[in-house]
């Protein structure tokens, strides 16, 4: 893949005539929904785009990115990086035409001045790809082992839980000693 920072905007009508992909990487700078959500990335983003007709003359995009962010376990609080292995498509939705009109399994990609932003597709892509909770793969964080309780333990800790029952229980028990 090329080692070049890709383009902002893209004429997607003149791309889908173009057999080579455009190909290339985008920095954190190119992302700042990303980085206001205070996700970095470890490494820029390679990025790979294939723009085609479709039956009929539409526009669809195919895209694919691969990124390592760099975000916060939410159970040790420490460091961690979560690969990002992406593919995506869209269909390039001309000027004038409605969102309505597309099949609902279609993924609308919006014009803006003839031209579509392939930095907020990729950021797109790269945020529906984020774990609604990241924390560590192995489900052991460095510097913190995980508790293992003993069948003693669990069992004690079973006969504490509350039952919401029980104030109920003990209500009536009292009125029927008063009664």
């Amino acid at each position: 893949m090329s080692e070049t920072t890709l383009p902002e905007r893209v004429d997607p009508f003149r791309l889908a005539g173009n057999t080579r992909p455009l190909e290339g990487l985008l920095e954190a700078s190119s992302l700042p929904r990303l980085v206001a959500a205070g996700i970095a990335l470890a490494a820029p983003a390679r990025v790979s785009l294939r723009f085609g007709r479709e039956h009929g003359g539409q526009v669809k995009v195919f895209g694919s990115a691969q990124a390592e962010l760099a975000l916060q376990c939410q159970r040790c609080l420490g460091s961690m990086t979560w690969p990002v292995d992406t593919t995506f498509e869209g269909v390039v939705l001309d000027e004038g035409r409605s969102i309505e009109e597309l099949p609902v399994e279609l993924e609308p990609v919006m014009l803006e001045d003839g031209r579509i932003s392939v930095w907020a597709l990729v950021e797109d892509e790269l945020l529906l790809a984020l774990p609604t909770v990241p924390m560590h793969a192995d489900d052991r964080c460095p510097d913190q082992p995980l508790k293992e309780f003993s069948q003693a333990e669990v069992e004690t800790l079973r006969k504490q839980e509350d039952n919401p029952f029980a104030a109920l229980g003990a209500l009536k028990g009292r009125l029927d000693d008063d009664g």
